[in-house]
């Protein structure tokens, strides 16, 4: 869940909460100090359910090659190929 304040922005990503300040924040996301947003307008239309939605698929899809990378692996050491 994304809680907005004046002051500082918080969110839950994969299990672990943080908190920044908006300043902070924008370091993070690599922003520009001298650019000028206007959050109302920039999330204007933003649907947070398709975007989660959206980065869930992407992460299982991640995921599930990681796993078929390391079954492959384990398939070459077990055969003594590495």
């Amino acid at each position: 869940m994304l809680t907005r304040t004046a002051t500082h922005v918080a969110f839950r990503l994969f299990g672990e909460q943080y908190t920044y300040t908006w300043k902070q924040f924008s370091i993070l996301l690599g922003i520009d100090k001298n650019c000028n947003h206007n959050l109302d307008r920039a999330v204007e239309g933003f649907d947070r359910v398709d975007f989660w939605k959206e980065i869930s698929a992407q992460i299982a899809r991640l995921n599930l090659g990681l796993v078929k990378f390391i079954i492959q692996l384990c398939a070459l050491c077990t055969d003594g190929l590495l």
